[in-house]
Protein backbone atom coordinates (compact mmCIF):
# COMPACT_ATOMS: atom_id res chain seq x y z
CA UNK A 1 0.00 0.00 0.00
CA UNK A 2 1.30 3.25 -1.02
CA UNK A 3 0.28 6.67 0.55
CA UNK A 4 1.42 9.75 -0.79
CA UNK A 5 -0.03 13.37 0.44
CA UNK A 6 0.60 16.50 -1.53
CA UNK A 7 -0.43 20.34 -1.53
CA UNK A 8 -2.49 20.43 -4.73
CA UNK A 9 -1.51 23.34 -7.40
CA UNK A 10 -4.13 25.33 -7.68
CA UNK A 11 -5.15 25.35 -11.78
CA UNK A 12 -8.51 24.55 -12.51
CA UNK A 13 -7.61 21.06 -13.55
CA UNK A 14 -6.08 20.01 -10.02
CA UNK A 15 -8.70 21.71 -8.26
CA UNK A 16 -11.86 20.01 -10.40
CA UNK A 17 -10.46 16.77 -9.48
CA UNK A 18 -10.38 17.78 -5.71
CA UNK A 19 -13.94 19.30 -5.88
CA UNK A 20 -15.18 16.47 -7.19
CA UNK A 21 -14.42 13.83 -4.60
CA UNK A 22 -15.41 16.41 -2.28
CA UNK A 23 -18.78 16.93 -4.03
CA UNK A 24 -19.15 12.83 -4.15
CA UNK A 25 -18.21 11.87 -0.53
CA UNK A 26 -20.89 15.10 0.57
CA UNK A 27 -23.47 14.00 -1.63
CA UNK A 28 -23.55 17.21 -3.26
CA UNK A 29 -24.59 18.20 -7.35
CA UNK A 30 -21.63 16.83 -9.48
CA UNK A 31 -22.44 18.81 -12.37
CA UNK A 32 -19.91 20.86 -14.22
CA UNK A 33 -21.14 24.18 -13.25
CA UNK A 34 -21.71 23.27 -9.42
CA UNK A 35 -18.22 22.10 -9.17
CA UNK A 36 -16.16 24.95 -11.59
CA UNK A 37 -18.20 27.89 -9.92
CA UNK A 38 -17.94 26.50 -6.08
CA UNK A 39 -16.17 28.29 -3.04
CA UNK A 40 -14.03 25.87 -2.73
CA UNK A 41 -12.45 26.33 -6.10
CA UNK A 42 -12.94 30.08 -6.22
CA UNK A 43 -10.77 30.71 -2.68
CA UNK A 44 -8.03 28.25 -3.97
CA UNK A 45 -7.67 30.15 -6.63
CA UNK A 46 -6.58 33.05 -4.89
CA UNK A 47 -4.83 31.14 -2.38
CA UNK A 48 -7.43 31.67 0.28
CA UNK A 49 -8.04 27.72 0.74
CA UNK A 50 -5.19 25.51 0.56
CA UNK A 51 -6.06 22.17 -0.91
CA UNK A 52 -4.58 18.85 -0.12
CA UNK A 53 -5.04 15.33 -1.22
CA UNK A 54 -4.26 11.80 0.03
CA UNK A 55 -3.25 9.74 -2.60
CA UNK A 56 -3.54 5.30 -2.23
CA UNK A 57 -1.85 3.75 -4.57
CA UNK A 58 -2.02 6.45 -7.17
CA UNK A 59 -5.73 7.12 -6.77
CA UNK A 60 -7.18 10.42 -4.58
CA UNK A 61 -9.11 8.90 -2.21
CA UNK A 62 -8.89 11.74 0.67
CA UNK A 63 -8.91 15.86 0.45
CA UNK A 64 -8.75 18.81 3.24
CA UNK A 65 -9.31 22.46 2.12
CA UNK A 66 -7.00 24.07 4.72
CA UNK A 67 -7.64 28.47 5.62
CA UNK A 68 -6.43 30.94 7.97
CA UNK A 69 -8.37 33.43 9.72
CA UNK A 70 -6.78 35.44 12.93
CA UNK A 71 -4.51 33.22 14.07
CA UNK A 72 -6.60 30.29 13.24
CA UNK A 73 -5.81 27.66 11.08
CA UNK A 74 -8.91 26.51 9.68
CA UNK A 75 -9.68 22.65 8.55
CA UNK A 76 -12.31 23.61 6.40
CA UNK A 77 -13.39 20.69 4.69
CA UNK A 78 -11.50 16.95 5.45
CA UNK A 79 -13.17 14.27 3.37
CA UNK A 80 -12.37 10.42 2.70
CA UNK A 81 -13.59 8.52 -0.14
CA UNK A 82 -16.96 6.58 1.22
CA UNK A 83 -14.85 3.05 -0.55
CA UNK A 84 -12.08 3.97 2.03
CA UNK A 85 -14.09 5.31 5.08
CA UNK A 86 -14.14 2.55 7.94
CA UNK A 87 -11.62 0.51 7.16
CA UNK A 88 -9.41 0.88 9.41
CA UNK A 89 -6.75 2.94 7.04
CA UNK A 90 -7.28 5.86 9.17
CA UNK A 91 -6.93 8.18 5.99
CA UNK A 92 -8.82 11.36 7.34
CA UNK A 93 -6.20 10.90 10.28
CA UNK A 94 -3.60 10.55 8.68
CA UNK A 95 -4.10 13.45 6.06
CA UNK A 96 -5.01 16.01 9.04
CA UNK A 97 -1.85 14.65 11.28
CA UNK A 98 0.09 15.86 8.12
CA UNK A 99 -1.43 19.28 7.54
CA UNK A 100 -0.87 20.07 10.85
CA UNK A 101 2.58 18.89 10.80
CA UNK A 102 3.00 21.81 8.13
CA UNK A 103 1.69 24.57 10.22
CA UNK A 104 5.55 26.53 9.42
CA UNK A 105 4.34 26.78 5.79
CA UNK A 106 0.97 27.58 6.64
CA UNK A 107 2.54 30.70 8.97
CA UNK A 108 4.99 31.37 5.80
CA UNK A 109 1.88 31.32 3.18
CA UNK A 110 -0.31 33.53 5.89
CA UNK A 111 1.79 35.48 7.35
CA UNK A 112 0.63 34.91 10.57
CA UNK A 113 1.46 33.63 14.03
CA UNK A 114 -1.12 30.03 14.12
CA UNK A 115 -1.48 29.09 17.25
CA UNK A 116 -4.84 26.94 16.97
CA UNK A 117 -6.48 24.30 14.62
CA UNK A 118 -10.26 24.73 14.27
CA UNK A 119 -12.72 22.65 12.58
CA UNK A 120 -16.24 21.59 12.64
CA UNK A 121 -17.37 17.96 12.52
CA UNK A 122 -19.76 16.31 10.46
CA UNK A 123 -21.34 14.31 12.96
CA UNK A 124 -20.78 12.35 16.51
CA UNK A 125 -18.32 9.75 14.74
CA UNK A 126 -16.03 12.58 13.26
CA UNK A 127 -16.36 14.08 16.95
CA UNK A 128 -14.82 10.83 18.70
CA UNK A 129 -12.02 11.01 15.62
CA UNK A 130 -11.29 14.33 16.49
CA UNK A 131 -11.07 14.15 20.20
CA UNK A 132 -8.33 11.25 20.15
CA UNK A 133 -6.19 13.05 18.00
CA UNK A 134 -6.12 15.97 20.94
CA UNK A 135 -8.99 18.28 19.89
CA UNK A 136 -11.50 19.82 22.02
CA UNK A 137 -14.85 20.97 21.68
CA UNK A 138 -15.50 24.89 22.17
CA UNK A 139 -18.83 25.97 24.30
CA UNK A 140 -21.28 28.04 22.25
CA UNK A 141 -19.91 27.34 18.94
CA UNK A 142 -19.78 24.24 16.62
CA UNK A 143 -15.95 24.15 16.77
CA UNK A 144 -13.36 22.20 18.02
CA UNK A 145 -10.00 23.31 18.50
CA UNK A 146 -6.57 22.24 18.89
CA UNK A 147 -3.28 23.92 20.21
CA UNK A 148 -0.56 23.87 17.41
Amino acid sequence: MNIEIKRIEPTIENLYEIELLRHQVFHLKTDDNSIRLSYSIFHALHNRLIPFALYLNGDMAAGVYVSCYGNDLFIDHLFVKEEYQNTGLKLGRRLLNTVLELKPIFEKHFGKEISLSRLTPNNDKSRSIYEKIGYERQSNTPYMIKHI
